[in-house]
């Protein structure tokens, strides 16, 4: 079974948060702090047909590239189809909200309200 969860964050302290929590599932994390070596990450799976994660944890806020980049990306490319993507930010906006939560196979959770433990339940609902 695929356990594979991408945390695309730029704060290493949140990122290690949900690390410690994940990998106490055995779930496998890989991360990315910044937009640019998570589309570089995305290409590579593209390209060589290679497995995508089960989950994507994306953060919207980045230094370089918004996380919105990042699922126009995903979106569209068969085999990212089955790839659940959580939109974990401070970003708050009602129309940003409405809108990522009409996209398929989308979660958006503001991060003051979702502690790891919550994540990991989300994530065994969702798609493992």
């Amino acid at each position: 079974m695929n356990k594979k969860v991408f945390v695309i964050e730029d704060e290493k302290d949140v990122v290690d948060l949900y690390r410690i929590e994940l990998e106490a599932y055995d779930y496998e994390v890989e991360s990315f702090e910044t937009g640019k070596k998570a589309i570089d990450k995305i290409k590579e799976i593209i390209k060589e047909d290679g497995e995508a994660p089960k989950v994507i944890i994306l953060d919207l806020l980045l230094p370089d590239i918004s996380g919105l980049a990042i699922l126009g990306e995903l979106r569209g490319r068969p085999i990212f189809d089955k790839t659940s993507v959580i939109v974990l930010t401070n970003y708050v906006s009602e129309s940003l909200q409405e809108s990522v939560k009409q996209m398929e196979n989308v979660e958006y959770l503001p991060k003051v309200d979702t502690t790891p433990q919550r994540l990991v339940e989300l994530i065994k609902e969702k798609a493992l």
